[in-house]
């Protein structure tokens, strides 16, 4: 609240316990917070920025963060909001931190500067832009892209390099927050960003789309404008958040919990499925939460879980975790031999967000084409089609060896199917 305090709320309303914490004597808030596990304790923690120029680091429970406050010029009007991503693979967050006297700040979760860092990004203004954080040069590692009130985008390395091709100059002021995505669905990465000549301007990048290649996009750092590193729902029930972290064949889940409650089962189902037990008796750690990392997830699929207390009275369901397809795809059918139907599964790079243009074909053993099942976008992720033996004009075909062809992109595969009557 401006010129009073940061609270954090409990879901019945009530203050949480150690909150509101004074943001500062005549300081405003020209920014937003945000919250994700900075100090990798599996507890959130908050970052703010006042306009007298502090930062705020606080615990979850309102006490400072070690090597917090921090003094970034500020001023009291606008700032742009800071954004959190792992770049070091160490478990821990860095936070990107936009000041008010044109320089970006880098620093890790005990407050000391990233090596490089601060970097200039405008020489006499400041930015109502907040930075965001993706890899955009193809090489593995994460980038800052921030905008300015000069009309500079300006896109960085984490060593503080430019990125090349950068800074882009437009002809007025970088207020919204740019964001990345492949919104061509071409596998590249596209930069979106608005300016205040009332154009919107998107730049084709030569960096591919991969998973986890954006990790703070746009506004917020997310579709749900949420603040939040990792996404936390909280329940009337003991478990009182929860946040997943996906990796590359693993998916591993965090639920912070009350005492009072030793083990759980955890529960999983896949698209509309009916839930099945994958790991019972799982332990509640010192620290409060119960961790499993599951290794058989798959490309394509939508998970929720679903973790309950022994004796069932308290659990907690997780919201959809959609795991993107990184390639295209297509699997055997099933059944084989089949009849009268049979399904034929396959997948395109995405996630259901996403579309890619596709084509799934039935030919007979003369070439000849069958039937269409599919022929123009479908949104990323794994789907079923189910052939029922029949031709494009609505008849049954005989008995006989069938093929099915996909394309997607430049990726084409067949599989053999045998009808039998």
């Amino acid at each position: 609240a401006p010129f009073d305090s940061i609270y954090v709320l409990n879901a019945d309303g009530s203050l949480a316990a150690g909150w509101p914490v004074y943001i500062g004597d005549e300081a405003n808030v020209g920014g937003s917070p945000v919250v994700g596990d900075i100090d990798g304790d599996t507890f959130p923690e908050v970052v703010l920025q006042n306009t007298a120029g502090g930062v705020l680091g606080l615990n979850h429970d309102g006490t400072p963060m070690p090597g917090w406050p921090l003094w970034i010029y500020g001023n009291h009007f606008f700032a742009g909001s800071p954004a959190l991503a792992d770049f070091t693979g160490d478990g821990r967050l860095e936070i990107v931190i936009p000041g008010q006297n044109g320089l970006c700040h880098f620093v890790r979760y005990d407050g000391s500067s990233m090596a490089g860092w601060p970097r200039e990004y405008s020489s006499g203004g400041g930015t109502e832009s907040s930075p965001v954080i993706a890899d955009i040069n193809g090489d593995q590692s994460l980038d800052i892209i921030l905008g300015g009130e000069n009309g500079r985008i300006c896109a960085w390395d984490m060593d503080g390099n430019f990125i090349p091709g950068f800074p882009i100059q437009l002809k007025n002021y970088v207020r919204g927050t740019p964001s990345v995505m492949d919104i061509d669905s071409d596998g590249d990465i596209e930069l979106i960003a608005s300016c205040w000549d009332e154009h919107v301007y998107i730049w084709d990048l030569a960096a591919d789309y991969y998973r986890g290649c954006v990790q703070w996009n746009g506004f917020h750092g997310d579709k749900y404008n949420s603040g939040w590193k990792e996404l936390v729902t909280t329940t009337e029930a003991e478990v009182t958040a929860w946040m997943y972290e996906l990796g590359e064949g693993y998916l591993r889940l965090t639920w912070s919990v009350s005492g009072g409650v030793e083990e759980w089962d955890l529960y999983r189902r896949s698209g509309k499925s009916e839930y099945e037990l994958i790991a019972p008796s799982l332990r509640t750690e010192e620290v409060g939460t119960v961790s499993f990392t599951d290794m058989l997830v798959e490309e394509g699929m939508i998970y929720t879980y679903k973790l309950v207390a022994s004796g069932g009275e308290t659990w907690i369901e997780t919201e959809a975790i959609e795991i993107p397809a990184a390639v295209s795809r297509l699997y055997q059918n099933h059944p084989n031999p089949f009849n009268p139907s049979t399904t034929i599964s396959f997948m395109v790079p995405g996630d259901s967000g996403s579309e890619r243009n596709a084509a799934l074909n039935v030919y007979d053993i003369r070439g000849a084409l069958v039937k269409t099942l599919l022929n123009g976008p479908v949104a990323g992720g794994r789907h079923d089609m189910v052939w029922n033996g029949d031709n494009n004009r609505g008849e049954q075909v005989a008995s006989g060896v069938y093929f099915t062809r996909f394309v997607s992109g430049e990726y084409t595969s067949v599989i053999k199917m045998i009808l039998l009557r």
